[in-house]
Parts: C-alpha cells; sequence; structure tokens
C-alpha cells in the first residue's frame, strides 16, 4: 500500500469536496419548473452557480503548494464556508422538491407570493428565497427564508414577514436617490441606538444589536400586516409563563409585543394625513386585551417599556419615510366581509384585496372562534389559503 504524504490527503479531501458542490449544481439545474415556483428561474440558478463556483475556486486556492506545506487551518475555514453554501442549496433543493411534489399542501408558493408582494412594496430588491425547515428564520448566506414545516396551514405566514424584516434592516436604502447607494438608514440607526442603549444598561453591545434587529424585524411585520402578525406571534410563538426571559441573540417576549403594541399606535399618530385611529384601536381592543387573555397580566409588564415606545416610534418613523406608503397595511380593506367568508369558502374577493388583508380576515375569525373544532379550523385555512392565491401580492 503506498501511504499518501499530507498534501496528497489534502488534494484528496478538495477533490471529494468538489466533486460534492458539483453535484449539487446539477440537482439545482435539473429541478423541475411548475409549482416550485422560483426553483427553475434562471436567477436562482444564477446566484447558487456563482457561490458554488467561488467555493471551488476558495478550496483550489488552499490546495496550490499543497504538496509542500498542507495548510489544514485554512482548509477547515474554507470547508466551513463550502458547509454552509451546501446546507442552504440542500435546503432550497428539499422546499422545491416539497413545492413541485405538492406535499406542502400549497402554502410555499403562497409564501412566495407574500414576501415577493411585501418586498416589492418595501422597494428592496426582492432576492430571498424561500425554502422549508421545523422553524422559521433568515439565513444571509444566500438571503433564505424557512417556512415551518411540516405546518402547511395560513396561520404561520404572517411570521414570515418578521424574517423578511430581517432582510429590509440591512438592505433598505435611503429614499433620496442621491444617498441611495451609500446610505442603509435602518442598518445605521440599530448600530447607533446599540451603542447607545449598550452605554446606558451596561450590556454587551453585540448582545443589544441582536435584540435591536429582532425588534426592528418584529416592526416591520407589525407594519405592513398589522394585528395578523402579533396575533400569530402571541398565540403560535411567545411563551406567557416566561415573558419576561431573555437569550443571548432575542428580547423577552414582554418587550417584543410592547413594542408590536406601540408600533401599531406610532402607526394612527404618523405625521402625514389625518390620523389613522384604526391602528391605535387595533392594539387596544385586539393585542392587548390578547395578550391580557393568555398571559394573564396586563400587556406586558417590562421595565423597559419607555425605552421600546421610544424605539418603535422612531423605527415606524424610518419604514414611514423610505418605504411606499403602500408597504403600510391598510385598516380600510375587507376583513370582516372576508372574515365572514372564510367558512363558506367564496369563489371571488373584492377587487384591491391584499394577502394582508386575508391574513388579517383569517386572525380576526380565528380570535373570535377559540373554541372552534380542528376540522373547522382547518377548513378556515384552506379557504384562506386558497383567497391569498386570488389577491394582489
Amino acid at each position: 500500500m503506498k501511504v499518501p504524504g499530507g498534501g496528497a490527503l489534502l488534494a484528496a479531501r478538495i477533490d471529494q469536496e468538489t466533486s460534492e458542490l458539483r453535484e449539487i449544481e446539477n440537482v439545482l439545474a435539473s429541478l423541475p419548473a411548475g409549482p416550485a415556483g422560483p426553483a427553475a428561474s434562471t436567477a436562482v440558478r444564477d446566484r447558487f452557480q456563482m457561490l458554488l463556483k467561488d467555493k471551488i475556486w476558495n478550496l483550489r486556492e488552499v490546495g496550490n503548494g499543497a504538496n509542500d506545506n498542507p495548510d489544514w487551518k485554512t482548509f477547515a475555514r474554507a470547508l466551513e464556508e463550502t458547509r454552509a453554501v451546501k446546507r442552504e442549496a440542500l435546503a432550497f433543493i428539499q422546499g422545491a422538491l416539497l413545492r413541485s411534489s405538492g406535499l406542502d399542501g400549497g402554502v410555499g408558493d403562497v409564501a412566495d407570493r407574500l414576501l415577493l408582494g411585501l418586498a416589492e412594496r418595501s422597494g428592496i430588491t426582492r432576492d430571498v428565497l424561500v425554502s422549508t425547515d421545523v422553524g422559521e428564520f433568515f439565513d444571509h448566506t444566500v438571503s433564505m427564508i424557512r417556512l415551518r414545516f411540516p405546518d402547511t396551514s395560513v396561520w404561520g405566514l404572517p411570521l414570515l414577514a418578521h424574517e423578511l424584516g430581517h432582510h429590509a434592516a440591512a438592505t433598505l436604502q435611503h429614499h433620496d436617490p442621491r444617498l441611495r447607494e451609500q446610505s442603509r438608514p435602518v442598518d445605521a440607526y440599530l448600530r447607533g441606538e446599540s451603542e447607545q442603549e449598550a452605554q446606558a444598561s451596561g450590556a454587551g453591545r453585540a448582545m443589544v444589536l441582536a435584540y435591536l434587529h429582532e425588534l426592528f424585524a418584529d416592526v416591520y411585520a407589525t407594519y405592513a400586516l398589522g394585528t395578523a402578525y402579533p396575533a400569530a406571534v402571541v398565540t403560535l410563538r411567545a411563551w406567557p409563563d416566561n415573558a419576561s426571559s431573555s437569550s443571548s441573540t432575542h428580547p423577552s417576549w414582554a418587550r417584543r409585543i410592547r413594542m408590536m403594541i406601540t408600533t401599531l399606535k406610532a402607526m394612527s399618530d404618523l405625521p402625514d394625513g389625518p390620523p389613522r385611529t384604526e391602528y391605535r384601536l387595533m392594539a387596544e381592543h385586539q393585542i392587548e386585551p390578547l395578550w391580557k387573555q393568555v398571559a394573564g397580566e396586563e400587556p406586558p409588564g417590562d421595565a423597559a417599556a419607555p425605552l421600546v415606545a421610544q424605539q418603535a416610534r422612531k423605527m415606524v418613523e424610518l419604514l414611514d419615510r423610505h418605504t411606499p406608503e403602500r408597504l403600510r397595511y391598510d385598516p380600510s380593506g375587507p376583513i370582516n366581509y372576508i372574515a365572514a367568508g372564510l367558512e363558506l369558502g367564496a369563489a371571488e374577493v373584492p377587487e384591491g384585496t391584499t394577502m394582508a388583508h386575508v391574513l388579517n380576515a383569517a386572525w380576526l375569525w380565528r380570535l373570535e372562534h377559540w373554541d372552534a373544532e380542528r376540522h373547522v379550523t382547518d377548513l378556515v385555512s384552506d379557504n384562506a389559503l386558497s383567497f391569498c392565491r386570488l389577491t394582489t401580492p
């Protein structure tokens, strides 16, 4: 047996990784069109192809001169980056195949249309992808949002707007065309605010910045979807018995719910045009009572409430200033009409109905039918998804 030298061993490892990257590229190129949505689009294939090619070049550079002095530490770093791209590519393939097979119940296509519409109304580049995982999250590697699976209902769709909010925080440009290329107003605000809050509180700046990113994503989702987002959060994700606890990356549920409530109130007080009291009423008559009912306390007790109110208002002002007005949820839509038809499965929706209106109608129905049996809730979800397909994204 011929024993390989260190350089030959490293070359073999690099060759294996390169082979796997090319195989992933082949699979991506063969994804089916049709129900898979953007899976077969040239833009998506090009994005992955460029990322995969970049990682192949990186691996080749590590291998240069390996016979003389194999650099295993540099290879380990390159391998970590390579695995991140492979992980995202495989997740995208999984989601595309679920969608093309119909096993996701069509929710993937609806989610894609929702995110497409929100991104377009935000004025940001729609370069986020949609895939599936056990929970919702956003990964910057290829700008991919995960849709929770096997949940194939309408109820979790508002939570995807939070993940798009992370993308908006990083990419939203200045409203002034002269400053668009060099200014990211939300990102600049979050960085500056994190320094001030960290100095005032004594907390680590990295943790404070992570908190503010989560809070901005909550503000964005509430601003774009109205009460559908906080209703989904309180019902499906928040832990009311542990509302004051936080982690190294996420602020407490109490602070986050307070942020959503204050966002709705701040939307009523925006200076352009007449006051829109509907947003304040949504906060006071829907979300605050809901949290009190679920958590058994006034909504929500938190020592940081004044700071939260200040930050929420500033974030709402940033969205109002740097996004088209049509991003802001329109409470004058036919919500009650749609909600009334959710159990009947009406064949059409009024002209001008957006997906945000359907999501709010669905959650309005659910908040009024807590005792509904599962088969009824599933029927309403199916009808709401059908309505979503008939709306303007």
